[in-house]
């Protein structure tokens, strides 16, 4: 059973209805994401979590954080990452039980988290998954696609590096968003991330290389439609779910197996 302080379900950023949402409207196949708030963690609680949480071999890698932000954002992360993991494990098989001990996660050399599929079942070896963390809270995301979440605390920041993600015309095309200019680029920050993790499994992608086309809603919840740049054009039109609720933003992605393996064979 998940602790009480991990298990953040009722977290007005990651409401029940887009949880519900996110299993069928990213991708055809089941999406899982899990959120936590990582203030518990600290003050030496990340130990006791490391614990339950962490592999012999992940405990390693965790041990070599010193600073106490770096490891409660790296462990939060891992957490979040196998929630949703034992949450797609269990729908898609409850006839077996699995645990964090049975999920690794591990880093390819350019950086991105990936599921050590090895000690699952053939069926789960294509499982993915995407991590974000900002200013207090962690987010997970875990299917059967190239997965992409991101999490971003809404400050002035955003404002000054707008030139670097935002052109004139997308910024027009966000005033179809109901909300502030700073929601508004917010939510194109995050959008734009998501779609870069998924991707980064082949190639880091410029922020200007995705141009935002339109925004729709989906259930009341702003979706954002991408046309990435001609070299990536094969995957088509990229929609990315997103939310905003008080200081935050938050944004789902997915891209097809195929699309992308097939782009790049």
């Amino acid at each position: 059973m998940l602790s009480p302080v991990i298990d953040q379900s009722n977290s007005t950023l990651l409401p029940e209805n887009l949880k519900l949402l996110i299993r069928s409207f990213i991708s055809a196949k089941r999406h899982f994401v899990t959120l936590l708030d990582t203030p518990p963690l600290r003050n030496g609680s990340e130990s006791a979590a490391a614990s339950r949480w962490l592999t012999t071999e992940e405990h390693l890698q965790f041990e070599r954080y010193s600073f106490e932000k770096r490891r409660i954002e790296w462990l939060s992360g891992r957490i979040c990452a196998k929630q949703a993991v034992l949450q797609l494990l269990k729908e898609q098989d409850s006839s077996k039980t699995f645990g964090p001990e049975d999920i690794v996660i591990i880093n390819s050399p350019s950086g991105r988290p990936f599921v050590k599929t090895s000690n699952l079942p053939i069926s789960f070896q294509d499982i993915d998954i995407s991590i974000s963390h900002s200013h207090g809270k962690a987010a997970g995301l875990a299917g059967h696609g190239y997965c992409g979440i991101d999490i971003q605390y809404l400050n002035g920041a955003l404002f000054k590096v707008r030139d670097r993600y935002c052109t004139d015309t997308e910024m027009a095309i966000l005033n179809d968003v109901s909300a502030d200019e700073l929601v508004q680029l917010g939510l194109l920050w995050v959008a734009k991330e998501a779609i870069r993790k998924c991707f980064s499994v082949n190639k880091i992608l410029g922020f200007l290389e995705m141009k935002l086309d339109k925004v729709s809603e989906e259930q009341t919840f702003p979706v954002l439609h991408f046309q990435p740049n001609t070299s990536f054009s094969s995957t088509g039109p990229l929609s990315v779910l997103t939310h905003f609720d008080g200081s935050y933003a938050i944004a789902f992605c997915t891209i097809s197996r195929e699309k992308l393996d097939a782009r790049t064979a």
